[in-house]
């Protein structure tokens, strides 16, 4: 659980830094749910599963993002539960917080990477 924390901190951080920061709480989780529906469709792909016919291509795809940015609501931003994690990342370190950031940046470019190489 707090990989999945420390990955909406610093993606929430990220947008803080826009002019998004209005509503980087959301827009963190959305984006989470974004990158994890991309990589399932690249595991996806890669072990032969297609799309179920009978669905378009949009409908396929809320159905796994809708309930995605569900869970994460309720995981992050319920009872306000993103300040408790943004309390607990306030006492890290520079490296600490340097490392977390190349962590969650080398994952969202490995993701597209990965999706860009047939």
């Amino acid at each position: 659980m707090r990989v999945l924390e420390g990955f909406y901190y610093t993606i929430y951080r990220w947008l803080l830094k826009t002019s998004m920061k209005d509503i980087a709480k959301y827009m963190a989780l959305t984006i989470m749910a974004f990158l994890f529906f991309v990589n399932f469709v690249i595991i996806s792909k890669k072990i032969g599963l297609e799309t179920l016919q009978v669905m378009s291509a949009k409908a396929w795809s809320a159905l796994i993002i809708v309930p995605l940015i569900v869970i994460f609501y309720f995981l992050f931003v319920a009872n306000k539960r993103y300040q408790a994690i943004i309390e607990h990342y306030a006492h890290e370190t520079k490296q600490q917080r340097l490392t977390r950031n190349l962590v969650v940046l080398g994952y969202v470019l490995l993701t597209f990477i990965v999706l860009l190489i047939k």
